[in-house]
């Protein structure tokens, strides 16, 4: 390479934003590094010179232990080994987990006027690295979200949710180290309390109960804090978090001793925690009640001042928290609060169920309470009971109560893409829907105009004897999910296009070799001389026709069979000329 593309190269590498490096084989020296790898390496504080060092001697010994065989291997086989996202904590107190692409291939290296030949060339490796971190917490972001909401939506259990939500900030963030921490009361409703709050006096405060805090789940807290069940106050972190709402941030414990944190286990042994980080923990609300209709999925979520709790992200050493790192932990919050609101949910509905054999009355509030489309028949497929959000989707009064299905859906303004009045056995099919606990999905257009896309699912309700004397059909809203796997499914069509149209094209690649290679034969054929090709490299006969072996033939070189041209031509391809002219000499 002249020096003018030396030049050009070095003022290429000068602005890029990727890592470039070229390190000797021979002894591991660093014989180049760009701007932007010296920045790195200054950022480790590693910024002493390191053209001329060795690479051991410049990174840390941690890191050379796991890329020395790498390197060793490339510089060996000459083979380009390339990783497209490598998670690094080395800039955790500034940007926290970092993920990089680095590609480690072999070049190499005309010493100038050495007078050497190319086969006695220098070899390097080429190294380059690509911060490509804010991609790859695009996708944990993506995925982590997708895996919590799936939780969030479905009658799971508290602790199962925020498990998950748990193992998404480990994947974020890299924290092995966290724990969601609960106000213990938080499921009556009532804000928090502790000595000291709103001005009021511990005194003033006696008759009141003092709230406590929970860990509700936790990663790498020590077995001891695990049943940690501390007062609400100032000295707790979470306290401090409900007071001021807002997120906080402690980079180091030991200027706050009389802090209470939860002991982190430390290969078995407890440890106070050096730096600490606690995100609130909000309670959602809707702006729009849950009675209002089956599309309350459509409705924003806002939140109010009431403190539930907090995600603290704990670590061994004091150290800073990245703002990047804080801001998604922030949103992850928001999902926590999602999930406890879930929980709660689920466990009045479960209250209400069970004093619902008491009063009839009890029983309209659960039906009021659920937000997915819940109808009642009797035996008979007579209504006995329809909630808000099915009689706002079918558009219905309370005149349809005590109406036979049909007579009831012929009373509803919804449009379905199915009529069931072309169903010449409609009760029938009702009824094997209840006994088999059919669930389908139905497309209707509601009578405020919208259109949806529900899961239908039949159930029979059975007495003490075991005999059905009701059915329940429950509307869930799919539309969401149904238009993904719409698109989804669009999108298989179109790549089963592509490869369809791939597939022709090799096959029409295919008959045209097949057709080049008919019409060779044939003039190999027809040609009055002999042809012979022979590889430059392995010195075997790749095409040879039948003049040529009858020739070889004559002049006594051993090609099998003597008697059958044909067949004899056709071993001779592949055979190793040499060798074959070897063994005519030694017949002769």
């Amino acid at each position: 390479m002249g020096p003018e593309h030396s030049v050009q190269l070095e003022s290429i590498f000068r602005y890029m934003s990727v890592g470039v490096a070229i390190i000797d084989c021979s002894n591991w020296r660093i014989r180049y590094a760009n701007p932007y790898l010296l920045s790195l390496l200054d950022q480790l504080q590693l910024s002493q010179v390191v053209i001329g060092r060795r690479l051991d001697e410049v990174i840390p010994e941690d890191l050379w232990v796991i890329t020395h065989p790498f390197i060793e291997q490339v510089c060996a086989t000459g083979r380009r080994m390339n990783w497209p996202d490598i998670p690094y904590e080395g800039f955790l107190a500034r940007r926290g987990r970092t993920s990089w692409r680095v590609t480690i291939e072999r070049t190499e290296v005309q010493e100038p006027d050495s007078g050497r030949e190319s086969d006695d060339a220098v070899h390097t490796i080429l190294v380059t690295i690509e911060d490509v971190t804010e991609l790859a917490r695009s996708r944990l972001y993506v995925n982590a979200i997708d895996s919590i909401s799936s939780a969030i939506v479905g009658p799971f259990a508290l602790p199962l949710v925020l498990e998950r939500i748990l193992q998404a900030v480990q994947e974020m963030v890299g924290s092995t180290r966290c724990a969601i921490l609960l106000i213990d009361d938080w499921e009556s409703g009532s804000e928090y309390r502790y000595a000291g709050h709103d001005g009021r006096a511990e005194t003033d405060m006696a008759a009141d109960k003092p709230s406590t805090v929970s860990i509700a789940a936790q990663k790498g807290v020590h077995l001891r804090s695990q049943d940690w069940h501390p007062q609400l106050s100032e000295q707790l972190l979470l306290g401090l978090v409900a007071r001021d709402r807002r997120t906080l941030i402690i980079n180091d414990t030991s200027t706050i001793p009389e802090m209470k944190l939860p002991l982190l286990d430390d290969g078995g042994t407890p440890r106070r925690p050096g730096s600490v980080l606690g995100i609130p923990i909000f309670e959602p609300t809707l702006n729009r009640r849950l009675g209002d209709g089956i599309s309350t999925h459509r409705a924003k979520n806002a939140y109010t001042t009431r403190v539930l709790g907090t995600i603290e992200v704990y670590h061994r050493r004091a150290r800073g928290f990245p703002a990047e790192e804080v801001e998604l932990l922030e949103q992850f919050a928001q999902q926590a609060g999602l999930a406890i609101q879930n929980a709660r949910l689920f466990l009045r509905i479960d209250q209400l169920a069970k004093d619902a054999s008491r009063n009839l009355r009890q029983r309209e509030y659960i039906m009021q309470a659920i937000p997915d489309g819940v109808i009642i028949y009797d035996s008979r497929w007579r209504v006995v009971e329809a909630n808000q959000s099915i009689r706002k989707l079918l558009g219905w009064t309370n005149d349809v109560i005590g109406l036979h299905i049909t007579e009831a859906l012929a009373k509803s303004k919804a449009i379905f893409s199915q009529d069931y009045k072309s169903k010449v056995n409609f009760v029938s099919e009702l009824d094997e829907r209840t006994r088999v606990k059919l669930i389908d999905e139905v497309k209707l257009t509601s009578a405020d105009g919208q259109h949806y896309t529900l899961s239908r699912s039949y159930a029979p309700i059975h007495d003490e004897l075991g005999d059905v004397f009701a059915s329940v059909v429950i509307y869930h809203d799919v539309t969401e999910q149904v238009l993904a796997r719409e698109r989804i499914e669009a999108e298989v069509i179109e790549r089963t296009a592509q490869l369809a149209q791939r597939n022709a094209a090799l096959e029409l690649a295919r008959f045209a070799q097949d057709m080049a290679r008919a019409r060779m034969e044939l003039l190999l054929e027809r040609l009055p001389s002999g042809v012979i090709l022979i590889s430059a490299g392995d010195r075997s006969i790749s095409i040879i026709n039948r003049q040529a072996t009858q020739i070889l033939q004559n002049l006594g070189l051993p090609i099998e069979p003597l008697d059958d041209l044909d067949a004899a031509t056709r071993n001779a391809v592949g055979g190793n000329a040499e060798e074959l002219s070897s063994a005519g000499a030694q017949s002769r």
